[in-house]
């Protein structure tokens, strides 16, 4: 078998014990004897009252248990001995289950198979970013599990999750299960990588909201035909157009609206244009006399009301 049989470490620090499974050449798959030695320290720790807590884990950091080694499965040569293979797991992931004090596993990289049993029959699970959860037997064997691995993993993940495991093959990521009561994150949500913006390619400037008319140049939308015709101006978009291009471009535009000049007509001031009222369609406010208030008169829709 590939990278050796393996071994399953027990390491006690005061009151927590931990176990490690290491075979990291193969991801640490799992081997008879790797499960042996798991029922092993499992029925040690059921009867050691000064342990609090059991932390199981795998070596390498690439995976907690990638399944059982399937070169394993060349020496089976009948259904028997699938049957038999699974009342072996059944009897160690049973111990796990069983044990007095609280189980944690810490999942670093792939859960599968095997691996997924093992971690679904602790307490808690703790997972790293990138962790992967799934049962991939539709794509390899082909075999099936127990009705008590089936049932544990319909507690601990639901249905719909176990259904897209083993039918499916599909592999469940950390952010698929974070918030449920089946696997726990560590170390908050995952970094989000900067985007940078392509070689070449400049940033686009950020869209700025059109400015809101005030309330007196609102009313270009609502002035009558014939003020519109008065100011020479054809439709009231073309009066809300004018306004909002600007008091300066309004009179340009006001002055080239007026009725056109005789040919070989002096270019006239807009002053003088505004002076006289039948050349330009405007009407001339009368002279205000000294130290009175000039007289209200027609004003330009888009002038903003007196306070």
């Amino acid at each position: 078998m590939s990278g050796g049989d393996g071994q399953v470490h027990l390491h006690r620090d005061g009151p927590v014990a931990t176990l490690v499974f290491d075979r990291p050449a193969t991801r640490n798959a799992m081997t008879w004897t790797m499960y042996e030695a798991l029922g092993a320290h499992c029925r040690a720790l059921a009867e050691d009252r000064s342990v609090r807590v059991v932390l199981m884990r795998g070596a390498g950091g690439e995976a907690f248990v990638s399944g059982t080694d399937i070169a394993q499965f060349l020496a089976f040569r009948d259904g028997e001995d699938g049957v038999a293979y699974e009342h072996r797991i059944d009897e160690g992931i049973t111990l796990v289950e069983k044990l007095p004090m609280p189980t944690v596993a810490l999942v670093e990289g792939w859960a599968v198979g095997g691996g997924l049993a093992i971690a679904t029959a602790c307490d808690f699970r703790i997972a790293t970013h990138g962790a992967r959860f799934g049962v991939p037997i539709a794509k390899t064997l082909g075999n099936t599990l127990s009705i008590a691995n089936l049932a544990r993993l319909e507690a601990a993940w639901g249905l719909a999750r176990v259904r897209r495991m083993l039918l499916l093959a599909q592999m469940i990521a950390l952010g698929q299960v974070r918030g449920d009561d089946a696997v726990g994150g560590q170390g908050g949500p995952a970094p989000r990588r900067r985007r940078e913006p392509a070689r070449g390619r400049r940033p686009r400037a950020p869209l700025l909201r059109q400015p809101r008319l005030p309330r007196g140049r609102r009313g270009l939308y609502r002035a009558p035909a014939a003020e519109l015709a008065r100011l020479g101006l054809s439709t009231r978009w073309e009066a809300s157009r004018r306004c909002l291009a600007g008091p300066r471009a309004r009179r340009t535009r006001l002055r080239r609206s007026a009725a056109p000049r005789p040919s070989g007509a002096a270019w006239r001031s807009p002053a003088a244009a505004c002076a006289a009222p039948a050349r330009t369609g405007l009407r001339a406010a009368p002279p205000a006399a000294s130290g009175t208030r000039r007289a209200a008169g027609p004003r330009h829709p888009s002038a903003r009301p007196r306070a």
